[in-house]
């Protein structure tokens, strides 16, 4: 099992972007507005507010604005993962990220291509790579190469970036044919628990409603879900304290955990429900652990 903490991304990291930011007038202190108006906040708050009363008000006064989340060109860290940044043709994000890190996480992808780069300042590029989003999944045989629909990935994970310090990294999402669409962008340093065991189960909580009306007439209404993973980990035993105390201090932090690289199914960005790890052994313990994503 794998997780991610990634590194918080503000203002000045994001040094450049394709995706404008311009869903509606910037906000102007000491504006006067009429109720139901929307504008933006910059700076390094990056959200739509709505006037709730006309006048001259603060955007930070609640009561006077309704905080509506953030700009399109930012929706990729709002935690969401359901809500993307999207943009025609393409989204090139390029980062300045101080610390060093190893690992991109694009989610809810709707794209084509994607291509990573990381440059350093002395060393040049030092990480250059391109996939294509076509997936293969279920493609086991003839027939189905040939007459099978084309399917996409939604999720890409990169774990193999050197580890170099205040590098740019350029994440380039492709869809030459239409719109470019992402819901969350992390960046930041993996860490490796242990080996996973099978028998971890996957799930998710459905949110749509499906119901009968009083006449007996079936509604179906689509909602977001969520991942329920259950995952077992064998660790080393030695390594019980550090990951105990590893676990405390995540259980508030939105991470990315990975139980399997073999299935991108058991990819979740959220948190652990709970945990318990049992140490039969002086050499290997074994970690349970539940997740759930947030949607």
């Amino acid at each position: 099992m794998r997780t991610l903490v990634p590194i918080v991304i503000t203002s000045a990291m994001l040094i450049n972007s394709n995706v404008a930011e311009n869903d509606h007038p910037e906000y102007i202190p000491g504006g006067n507005y009429m109720v139901g108006q929307y504008v933006i906040v910059k700076g390094d708050v990056h959200k739509i507010y709505q006037c709730l009363a006309g006048g001259t008000y603060p955007f930070t006064d609640a009561t006077k604005w309704l905080d509506c989340g953030m700009v399109n060109r930012w929706l990729w860290s709002d935690k969401s993962v359901a809500s993307q940044t999207t943009n025609p043709i393409s989204i090139e994000n390029e980062y300045r990220i101080p610390s060093r890190c190893n690992t991109v996480a694009l989610l809810n992808l709707s794209a084509a291509n994607v291509r990573v780069q990381m440059i350093d300042d002395a060393d040049g590029v030092v990480y250059d790579k391109s996939f294509s989003m076509v997936s293969t999944m279920g493609i086991n045989n003839y027939s189905a190469y040939c007459f099978e629909p084309i399917s996409r990935k939604s999720d890409l994970i990169l774990m193999d970036l050197p580890n170099y310090a205040n590098a740019r990294i350029i994440v380039t999402i492709s869809e030459p044919a239409g719109v470019a669409k992402v819901g969350v962008i992390l960046i930041g340093r993996i860490k490796k628990h242990g080996e996973s065991q099978y028998g971890i189960k996957l799930g998710i909580d459905d949110f749509s409603i499906k119901e009968n009306d009083e006449m007996g007439a079936f509604r179906v209404v689509e909602r977001d879900f969520r991942k329920t993973n259950e995952i077992s980990t064998e660790i080393d035993s030695w390594n019980v304290d550090a990951f105990y105390n590893y676990l405390i201090s995540i259980r508030a932090k939105p991470t990315l955990f990975i139980g399997s690289t073999l299935y991108t199914s058991t990819y979740a960005w959220g948190f652990y429900r709970d945990f318990s790890i049992v140490i039969p052994s002086a050499t290997k313990s074994l970690c349970n652990i539940s997740v759930e994503s947030l949607t």
